[in-house]
């Protein structure tokens, strides 16, 4: 007998700090919630901006936004203000990922509060290899004890990198998607 999760929200005990360790290195690195609960300062902004202006990052995911103009310091200030709306009405929820350094290493969240079944997102620095695939596990963890039943991730299909990340991460192909009259491929983890 499947469980309703009719009208339920998902509940987060915040801040979340999680440790984990970044593949083939081992160095211990942390999940946190952008919840408000932190202040963030000009290095912040300027290595978020740093990292969303690599070329994997940018064209992804800004250049036709930005109309390709460079993501800004400003652009980064106004990410974490929304991420942090996002926790403050519990409707999406953005974290980083800091090394051992506390210096951003990338970003992932889950874009909605739908616990049956939500999309998640993810960037990091080109500079940071082997984050990515236990960022994301460890993000699965967060969400099935904040209650979320699944997640999926969406790629456009010459995303490999994104692909392989989500599939290391115990999430299956599902196959071709439109959303937005864009193809993508569908790949889907269930929590319980």
């Amino acid at each position: 007998m499947e469980i309703s999760r009719v009208n339920e929200q998902p509940h987060f005990v915040i801040p979340v700090h999680v440790e984990f360790e970044r593949f083939s290195s081992g160095e211990i690195c942390v999940l946190e919630s952008i919840d408000g609960k932190k202040l963030y300062d000009n290095s912040d902004f300027g290595e978020i901006a740093s990292i969303c202006n690599q070329k994997l990052v940018y064209d992804f995911l800004f250049k036709e936004k930005l109309k390709d103009r460079p993501y800004t310091q400003e652009d980064a200030k106004d990410f974490i203000s929304w991420a942090q709306e996002g926790w403050r009405r519990n409707e999406y929820f953005v974290f980083l990922i800091r090394n051992s350094r506390n210096k951003i290493m990338a970003a992932v969240d889950i874009k909605s509060n739908d616990i049956k079944s939500a999309e998640i997102g993810y960037w990091s620095s080109s500079d940071t290899p082997g984050i990515m695939t236990n960022a994301v596990t460890i993000l699965c963890t967060v969400a099935m004890q904040a209650g979320f039943g699944e997640l999926y991730g969406l790629t456009v299909p010459n995303n490999i990198r994104s692909q392989n990340v989500l599939s290391r991460a115990g999430f299956k192909n599902e196959g071709n998607f439109k959303q937005k009259g864009k193809n993508y491929f569908k790949f889907t983890k269930p929590l319980t």
